[in-house]
């Protein structure tokens, strides 16, 4: 009878060029994505670690054209699906939030992951992405009474900075 081990080819090794850290490695594994994926990706590292289903129905409302043939929701599950993130259905409230209705939760696996996605865009595109989901949670927001939307809201806009502020409704708005 033979023993089972492991066996490898040391040289084969010592030839594969590997990134020297784990964002240059995870954004190569990012470039490989599709680009809905891709974007979603980059949505839910502008929103933060989590997005609950509170801020994904409002986002979906905005970015309707962005997406091709597909929803938000879809693509953060395929996203899961690819070790990107985790999903969460809640069956009660507090399993998602203390304060967000929402039954489904998306979280970064890792800090890492989030970092990564966040620098694959540039600090353009990063401002007019929080300016525009800032600008995209604040009426709904004040519509619902919910407080943690608004800081959500807030925190995005603030995030933009008044450069991203590109016409005279979005200056009206944020005053």
């Amino acid at each position: 009878l033979s023993r089972q081990r492991w066996t490898w080819d040391i040289e084969k090794i010592e030839d594969l060029e590997l990134p020297d850290d784990v964002v240059s490695f995870i954004l190569t594994e990012m470039k490989k994505l599709s680009a809905d994926l891709l974007f979603g990706l980059k949505v839910a590292a502008c929103i933060g670690s989590r997005m609950t289903s509170d801020v994904i129905d409002i986002l979906l409302t905005e970015l309707t054209a962005a997406f091709t043939g597909t929803t938000l929701a879809d693509i953060l599950h395929k996203l899961a699906q690819k070790g990107f993130l985790t999903e969460h259905v809640c069956s009660r409230k507090a399993e998602c939030c203390a304060t967000s209705s929402g039954s489904l939760r998306f979280e970064f696996v890792h800090d890492k992951i989030q970092e990564a996605a966040y620098q694959f865009m540039s600090r353009q595109e990063q401002r007019l992405n929080h300016m525009r989901f800032g600008l995209a949670l604040y009426p709904q927001a004040i519509n619902k009474s919910n407080d943690e939307l608004l800081f959500m809201a807030i925190n995005q806009i603030n995030v933009a900075g008044p450069e991203s502020i590109v016409d005279g409704d979005q200056k009206h708005i944020i005053a």
